[in-house]
């Protein structure tokens, strides 16, 4: 069928913000529709070194280079890898990749980003099979409130019954944190 002329649709009234005034957001000073927080800030750390992942052993992942940086997010060594401390409360993205070698022996390929804020650590992760013969890339995101003090990791785990390495390419070995918006 082939329409000669087009109705207009009524749309649904849109509230006004006056409407959402009174509404007390626990992100306080800031619009509720505001997605971006008064500092914008993005960080994003990555490696183009191998990083050995011991058979069945939660492994801190390494991102040792710095691409872009923010004050309010700081990169410290945890072990043989690095946390990234949060410097204001705020609604944060934060996205990781890691890429586990093909080669080795069929089993699990774990990776997941852990906080200090939760027993356990794990907020979000990524748990796959494999034959073992072909690579595995695996992206991990989330969004959540953290605390002013409070990191994450990025941890990986494999049990292939031997050691198996991570991919040393910035494409594959990377973490961003992106502040949404910061919170009291």
């Amino acid at each position: 069928m082939v329409r000669s002329s087009l109705t207009p649709i009524a749309l649904p009234a849109v509230p006004s913000l006056a409407l959402h005034a009174a509404t007390k957001s626990y992100c306080d000073g800031l619009d509720p529709f505001n997605l971006v927080g008064a500092d914008d800030c993005f960080a994003r750390y990555e490696s183009g070194s191998a990083q050995t992942c011991a058979n069945t052993s939660n492994v801190v992942v390494a991102h040792g280079t710095a691409s872009e940086t923010h004050a309010l997010i700081t990169q410290s060594t945890n072990g043989a890898g690095h946390k990234y401390t949060f410097n204001a409360t705020g609604i944060y993205a934060v996205c990781a990749q890691a890429r586990f070698l093909g080669g080795g022996s069929a089993g699990e390929r774990f990776h997941s980003i852990d906080s200090s804020m939760y027993a356990g650590g794990g907020l979000a992760y990524w748990s796959t099979y494999t034959n073992g013969s072909t690579p595995i890339t695996m992206g991990v995101h989330l969004v959540s409130r953290f605390t002013s003090g409070s990191y994450v990791t990025c941890v990986v785990y494999q049990n292939s019954g031997g050691n198996l390495d991570l991919e040393g390419n910035v494409a594959w070995k990377n973490i961003c944190i992106a502040l949404i918006r910061k919170c009291s």
